[in-house]
Parts: structure tokens; sequence; C-alpha cells
């Protein structure tokens, strides 16, 4: 009869630790923990993982619901597994809807769209809200490179934050310049005056009187015309502006901008006359003329001899009419 001593040799018995559940495509830690009284083991097979045979701890990326298994090897070939599931939580999904041209001048305004409660981060905020639009008034120069505005949803699903960042382009367009060129003085017995607009091509046009401007105070006047006939009220400072529309992107964008008043008077015709109506002088004789109204101011005077901008001259020796 034979006896034989057998040695009954620990399991390396092992648990596998990570996060139980995480945002889709987070990256976690798996890592395995010796439990007591079990061997050393030698080596692990991380199975699909590929990971190095001596790596205590690998990190993985979670698409979804995933269970994960190891299986340690000791020196006596002994071997024991362990598992570890992790729940995949899916990150919140939503859509903007947002004017990606605006003509400067306009507020930026963002809507989003989701299927599901979230909280949002809006730009220049520190805080969340459930809010689901947002107005940036506007305060930013144009520009033609697009301005960034970046939108993060946020969901709490089994105590796991998760988030989703989305980001809006807007383009800021100059606006188009219109300036109104002309004559700004008329005389009395000058009743009207042609006025042209100056503006990109293509542009529509608007325009508009008032006898002191202000915004909206105006008449309208006329559309569609570059070039415009005005007859201005007599002794009044007229005003005239232009609203010009132009296509920035075709059938995407126009911008409306109004141009600086253009002011025109129309004054009546000087009257004069001389202080002694008796202008009689002997041949080769002298003559002071001088205006009857001392207190009366001229822009300007011109004198037959060609002297100016005086209101008496003295003629000298006058030997014809």
């Amino acid at each position: 009869e034979a006896s034989y001593d057998v040695t009954v040799n620990p399991l390396p018995e092992i648990s596998l630790e990570g996060d139980p559940a995480t945002c889709e495509n987070n990256t976690i830690t798996l890592k395995i923990e010796k439990k007591a009284g079990a061997s050393d083991a030698t080596s692990y097979d991380w199975g699909h993982l590929n990971a190095a045979n001596t790596a205590k701890e690998v990190q993985v990326q979670i698409t979804k619901d995933s269970t994960f298994t190891v299986i340690a090897t000791d020196q006596n070939e002994c071997t024991s597994s362990a598992t570890h599931f992790v729940k995949s939580i899916s990150n919140p999904v939503f859509e903007l809807d947002y004017a990606q041209h605006i003509c400067e001048g306009n507020n930026v305004h963002i809507n989003v769209n989701a299927g599901e409660n979230y909280t949002y981060q809006w730009p220049n905020s520190t805080t969340s809200t459930n809010t689901t639009s947002w107005t940036e008034n506007y305060t930013k120069d144009a520009n033609i490179r697009p301005y960034e505005y970046t939108i993060t949803a946020t969901k709490v699903e089994e105590g796991i934050t998760c988030k989703t960042e989305q980001t809006a382009y807007v383009t800021i367009h100059e606006l188009p310049t219109y300036t109104i060129s002309g004559r700004s003085f008329l005389c009395m017995n000058e009743s009207s005056t042609e006025l042209t607009i100056n503006g990109p091509s293509g542009s529509s046009y608007e325009w508009e009187k008032g006898t002191q401007w202000e915004d909206n105070s105006g008449t309208a006047l006329s559309d569609g015309i570059t070039t415009f006939n005005v007859e201005p009220e007599m002794n009044v400072t007229s005003y005239y502006i232009v609203k010009g529309t132009t296509s920035i992107i075709e059938n995407v964008l126009s911008c409306t901008n109004t141009s600086q008043p253009f002011s025109i008077t129309r004054a009546t015709t000087p009257e004069f006359k001389l202080a002694d109506e008796n202008v009689g002088v002997c041949y080769g004789g002298n003559k002071t003329l001088q205006l009857s109204d001392e207190d009366k101011n001229f822009a300007s005077l011109s004198w037959s001899n060609g002297q100016s901008n005086t209101k008496s001259i003295l003629v000298e020796n006058v030997t014809s009419d």
C-alpha cells in the first residue's frame, strides 16, 4: 500500500475594481486587487483588452454596457478569474437652432432642441439653467470671421453627471454704407435740385424727408431710385435720408442701414438798395456808393468794379455812364 502527500495550493484569487457606471465614450481604469490569503499571480489574461500579461490595471473606453473578465495565473498554474460590469450612460443629445449670418448691430439668438430635459450652460455664464434659448445683446465690432458660442448640456443619471458641448458659429457682417451727395443751398428762384445716393451696387433704397430730423420722424418720398429730385421749402432747412438694403448673401441675408441726414437750405434772394438813390456826378468827378441797410449782413458782396465784401465803394474820375 502506498501513500502520497498532496499539497493543496491556494488560488490566485482576485477582484476587478472600477467605476460601476460612466458617461458614454469616457475612459475608466480597471484595477486588479488580490484577495486575502490568495497566492501571488504571475500573469494576467485581460482577454480582448489585449493588455500586457503583467499589467495590474488597464484603461478602457466605455462605448456601451460592458462586462470585463480577467484571469490570474500563479506559479503553480492555478487560475482564478474576476469580472466587472460597467454601465454606459448616454450623453445629452441636442441640436442648435440659430442664424449663421447676421448684420452688425443685430442680436445673436440661439435655441436648443432636445428630446429630454437637460440643464444648459450658456456663453458668458458660469451657472446652468433649464432655459432653452439665449440672446446676446450685440456688443462686438463687425468682423467677417465667425464668432464662436459654446453651449454645454448636462444630465444626471444614477448619480453620474454627463455633459455634451456644441458650438454655434455666427458670422457678423458689416452694414453697407450709404451717403447722399448734392447741393446743400438753393436760392429763392431755384425750386428744386437733384440728390444722388452713393452705395453698394444692387441696393434698394427708401428716401425720406423731415424738417427737424430724428429717427423715424421723416415722411416717405420714394422707393428704389438712386437719384431723386427734391423741392425744399423756402427759408426752412430740410433733411433727407436714405434707408438702403443690400444683399450680403443671396437668399440668406440682407443688411439695412441709414445714411447720415443731408440738409438743404433754400433762402430768399437778398434785397438791398443804395443809401443815396441820386447817383448823379459831374464828368471827371468822384462818387461814394453805399448800401442803405448797414445792419444787414451778407455772406458776400461783389461790385462791378471788382471790389468785394465791402458795403461802400468810392468811384473816382467818372467819365461815362
